[in-house]
């Protein structure tokens, strides 16, 4: 898989440092504070508009930061492609999602089935509205550190 990413030095520095301790088996404190926010290729009636609107809302927020699939590989099979929108709290995410549904109100559709029971079952998310998967940290920390909804502070 491919990605595009925007506003993504700072993040990309602390994902690197949450790897290198998970393969320590040691839980980052970086994954305490990464709330990663999936929105499906499927949840939006525009893609290309919907890319432009959120890099506007990230590139607006400095301690947000966005990837997005550019190329799914492999995972064309269940999904077209996923936004990804990293954020420092619950509280940051809560005011993403505020802010998107209000500047996307007419861009959002539910998502596809195959979009559903992949962020749900593989990748371990819970849902806000119809539109919006969550979780904090990787998936593979979950098995290392038990699910991400015990984990401190959740």
């Amino acid at each position: 898989m491919r990605w595009r990413h925007v506003n993504n030095r700072d993040w990309r520095r602390k994902c690197r440092e949450c790897w290198l301790a998970y393969e320590r088996d040691i839980q980052s404190g970086h994954s305490l504070r990464c709330w990663k926010l999936g929105i499906p290729y499927s949840a939006f009636r525009d893609i290309n508009r919907a890319l432009m609107i959120i890099e506007e809302i990230v590139r607006d927020h400095k301690e947000w930061s966005m990837k997005h699939t550019v190329e799914p590989g492999i995972m064309r099979v269940l999904s077209r492609g996923v936004i990804i929108i990293y954020t420092p709290s619950r509280k940051d995410m809560v005011e993403f999602i505020k802010i998107c549904s209000r500047r996307l109100r007419d861009q959002l559709k539910k998502p596809g089935l195959l979009d559903e029971i992949l962020y749900r079952m593989l990748v371990n998310t819970d849902r806000i509205g119809d539109h919006f998967y969550y979780r904090r940290g990787c998936p593979e920390y979950d098995r290392k550190f038990g699910d991400w909804r015990r984990w401190p502070g959740t």
